[in-house]
């Protein structure tokens, strides 16, 4: 099963994908979390995503861009001819605007570990929790684009390989303000603001339950609530996985 969470930069995905995945390994079931630095590996419980990390050493920015176009060329040269892409990667990177080389090479090359996670992850009955992964990637997409209508968005959310579960984290007015002096991840685009982007992360939500994709919306609860938000998802996650032994069995 994999569960996939999206929404704006510092809506706190990353936090709540680990809180999920200790609560379901707390309650007995096997997950492999995924983290948007490095989705082909497996991250330890220990991780601490939200810490900023160091600045680029001197040389950084050179192997930066040298190390997506190593993996790149590793891993075309590795793949056997198909007709089709099953990561979406070619697709997704070609709807990038023209001329603009070096996002498409850093897309594609998070894309190709990407895709490797994700086929590992339909052969494995464990739950698989990408804190980031296509449906961020579409956003990221539409952020740099002239204006998208919704079918056009709708086909590139058609493009890429579907998850069984899609979380919305919905950003909270604090966070937005914040993000003036935080580091990018992939996928969290410079263009628009914060609102922008969290707005569209809402007409994203929209679209994919118009087209009756298991999809959940999470709030950040005060510190006065009693309500945990991630009790909606577990009992979801839950539930999917009862059907899908149930179907199995």
């Amino acid at each position: 099963m994999i569960v996939e969470f999206f929404g704006p930069p510092g809506s706190g995905k990353t936090a709540f994908a680990l809180r999920l995945a200790d609560r379901l390994r707390d309650r007995g079931h096997s997950v492999s979390l995924r983290l948007s630095a490095r989705p082909g590996e497996k991250s330890p419980r220990t991780a601490q995503p939200e810490k900023d990390e160091p600045s680029t050493p001197p040389g950084g920015a050179a192997r930066r861009l040298a190390v997506p176009a190593y993996e790149l060329i590793v891993n075309v040269a590795q793949r056997p001819a198909a007709p089709e892409d099953p990561g979406g990667a070619s697709a997704l990177a070609q709807a990038l605007p023209r001329g603009q080389i070096f996002r498409s090479l850093r897309m594609r090359q998070y894309l190709v570990r990407l895709s490797n996670a994700w086929a590992q992850a339909g052969r494995n009955r464990a739950v698989w929790i990408f804190d980031q992964a296509y449906i961020q990637a579409v956003a990221s997409i539409v952020m740099v684009q002239p204006p998208m209508t919704d079918d056009a968005i709708a086909a590139l959310l058609e493009v890429a390989p579907q998850c069984d579960l899609a979380i919305r984290v919905e950003a909270r007015e604090t966070d937005m303000e914040s993000q003036s002096g935080r580091r990018r991840r992939p996928f969290e685009e410079e263009g628009g603001d914060a609102l922008q982007q969290a707005a569209l992360a809402e007409r994203i939500y929209g679209l994919l339950r118009r087209r009756d994709r298991a999809v959940l919306s999470l709030r950040h609860s005060g510190a006065e609530s009693p309500d945990d938000p991630l009790d909606l998802a577990e009992r979801a996650i839950v539930a999917m996985l009862n059907v899908t032994y149930a179907r199995t069995s």
